[in-house]
């Protein structure tokens, strides 16, 4: 991230940045592991943020995971891949405070084959993301993606 604060700073037309940090793959002591990893996660998205906030009036950043995790643990007390993940959108046009999408809770009856249920396509949100930062959308960027309202993301 302080890289991408750095090019972002420098103003050489910077327009989209991928970061990877890849800790979340607890499939044994997880408690301890996602602990820290959201711990350096949360410092390290305020240290960017207060890096770039001369900047940050169209930026946005999302911060998201290809797959959520098991609610139950395992025998190592870890989680395995699930379904249900959460996305988090930050940015000054974000119409922040509050979450998108519905929490239909834990209860086994709710869940997904023992998953907490996808209840809004991470797609979506960036689908929604995209259209707010430049005006349209390429068809054929995310196939299969089903239309759906905006969430109201952006204002």
């Amino acid at each position: 991230l302080s890289v991408v604060a750095e090019l972002l700073k420098l103003d050489i037309g910077l327009q989209i940045a991928e970061i990877e940090y890849s800790v979340w793959d607890t499939h044994v002591n997880q408690k301890p592991r996602f602990a820290a990893g959201v711990a350096v996660l949360s410092r390290g998205i305020g240290q960017f943020a207060d890096d770039v906030a001369g900047h940050a009036g169209n930026l946005t950043m999302i911060v998201m995971s290809e797959f959520g995790r098991r609610v139950k643990s395992n025998a190592n007390l870890g989680t395995d891949h699930g379904h249900g993940n959460a996305v988090i959108v930050v940015g000054g046009r974000v119409n922040g405070g509050r979450i998108y999408g519905s929490w239909p809770g834990l209860a086994e009856a709710v869940l997904d084959h023992g998953d907490a249920p996808v209840t809004v396509d991470s797609r979506a949100v960036l689908a929604e993301a995209i259209t707010a930062l430049r005006g349209d959308l390429p068809a054929d960027l995310f196939p299969g993606l089903s239309a759906t309202p905006p969430l109201g993301l952006f204002s």
